[in-house]
């Protein structure tokens, strides 16, 4: 099980894209079906909203989901306690969200980066291979991809997640879980999906990573 455990009131944009080369080939060929078959449990119609924004972010850059089950609750005992969590396995993946709806903008979202950052965990497992994991570990400052030992924060497979966040909506400041700077958020994000995050980013964001710090992963074979 993954899972987004705190809550954030971050603002987040959805604009444009630009288009680039995906560098991990085992992904590129393993990109989903064209139209994702999202299953959902919605509360409301402005759950269904929520679901068809996201999963269209996904599908700007390229990164399709497989055939999912989403469904949203108004408590977190779904989510062991958490604010979402994704259950995956045998080629079936469910998101559950518990974040209960409101007119609050920030709750908003909230619910939204929840969303996001458990579906980032969805296309990891339908798409990412073991040599994939691998490779990125080093862009990710990570030392393991699951590491129960390690911090939340620290886990590749988190930090993996929260970069799909960053690049979908939030491209104005790093997200407050992982200790990466924009520059490395931007590279990892060009590496995973072959394009720019979602948006104008700040030119600090955009220029190259000193030659010590640039991880280039080995193809897949």
């Amino acid at each position: 099980d993954f899972c987004l455990s705190r809550g954030l009131g971050d603002v987040y944009k959805r604009q444009g894209h630009a288009a680039g080369r995906r560098l991990l080939a085992s992904a590129a060929a393993a990109t989903g079906p064209s139209e994702s078959q999202v299953e959902t449990t919605a509360q409301q119609s402005r759950d269904e909203d929520l679901v068809a924004e996201v999963t269209e972010q996904f599908r700007l850059v390229g990164l399709e989901l497989p055939p999912v089950m989403i469904s949203f609750h108004s408590d977190r005992e779904p989510c062991n306690g958490h604010a979402g969590i994704y259950r995956g396995g045998n080629e079936q993946h469910r998101v559950s969200v518990c974040v209960p709806d409101s007119d609050v903008f920030a709750v908003q979202l909230h619910r939204r980066r929840t969303l996001t950052h458990e579906l980032a965990h969805v296309w990891e497992q339908a798409n990412l291979g073991a040599g994939d994991r691998a490779a990125l570990l080093l862009s990710l400052d990570a030392k393991s991809w699951y590491g129960p030992d390690l911090d939340w924060q620290d886990r590749g497979a988190e930090r993996f997640a929260e970069t799909i966040v960053w690049g979908l909506y939030d491209q104005l400041r790093r997200p407050t879980l992982i200790a990466l700077s924009c520059r490395k958020l931007q590279h990892n994000f060009q590496l995973i999906t072959g394009h720019d995050a979602l948006g104008p980013v700040p030119k600090s964001c955009s220029a190259p990573l000193p030659p010590d710090d640039v991880e280039t992963p080995n193809r897949p074979r």
